[in-house]
C-alpha cells in the first residue's frame, strides 16, 4: 500500500477491488466420500454456531485426487452469498449427500440395556397414559438425534425426559 510521501509508479498497487459476484466455495472432500460426489448436490454454508446461512449447489468436481491431501476438490458457485462474506475467507460447509424422509429421536430418550436400544412410548391403557418400553434399532447420530431404523413409527408418542426414572407400565402425563 502506498503512503503519503511514497513515490508511486504505474506498477504500484494503490488499492484492490474485490467483486463478490463470482465467489466460489472450494470444498476438499475426503477420498472415501468422493464416489458419491456429483454436480448439483446441495452445499450448506454454516455460521460459527452451525446454523445454515446459505445453500448452493456443487458446480464442479475435480477429475483427480490431490496427492498431498488425498481429497477431491468440489466447487460451489455462490449464487446465494451470505452477508459479510469476504474474498478468500474460510467458511464451514456441509454437503447434503441424500435427503430421505425418516424418524429421529433425541439421544437422551434412548436407553441401552445389554447392547439393545430401547425407547419408552406413551400409550393409552384403560383411559390413562402409560409408559411402554419398546426395542428400537437406531442408526447414525445426526446432531443430537438418533436416526430410527426400526421399532417406532410416525405418530408414536416417545417419552423424551425422565427416562431413567420410568419403568414399563408406569403412568405418565403428557406435557
Amino acid at each position: 500500500m502506498a503512503r503519503e510521501g511514497d513515490r508511486v509508479t504505474t506498477s504500484t498497487i494503490i488499492t484492490t477491488l474485490d467483486d463478490k459476484s463470482g465467489l466460489e466455495a472450494y470444498i476438499q472432500v475426503p477420498l472415501d466420500r468422493a464416489p458419491e460426489l456429483r454436480l448439483g448436490l446441495p452445499v450448506q454454508i454454516l455460521d460459527s454456531d452451525g446454523k445454515v446461512i446459505a445453500t448452493n449447489a456443487i458446480t464442479f468436481v475435480a477429475p483427480r485426487v490431490d496427492d498431498s491431501t488425498q481429497t477431491v476438490l468440489a466447487k460451489a458457485l455462490l449464487r446465494n452469498v451470505p452477508p459479510g462474506t469476504r474474498v478468500q475467507q474460510f467458511v464451514k460447509t456441509r454437503i447434503i449427500w441424500r435427503n430421505e424422509p425418516g424418524l429421529t429421536v433425541p439421544v437422551v430418550s434412548v436407553l441401552r440395556i445389554g447392547g439393545q436400544y430401547f425407547n419408552f412410548v406413551a400409550e393409552q391403557q384403560g383411559g390413562n397414559l402409560v409408559a411402554k418400553q419398546r426395542p428400537v434399532q437406531v442408526g447414525e447420530v445426526v446432531g443430537n438425534d438418533y436416526v430410527v431404523e426400526g421399532g417406532l413409527k410416525a405418530g408414536d408418542r416417545v417419552i423424551v425426559s425422565g427416562v431413567q426414572k420410568i419403568g414399563d407400565g408406569m403412568p405418565v402425563r403428557a406435557q
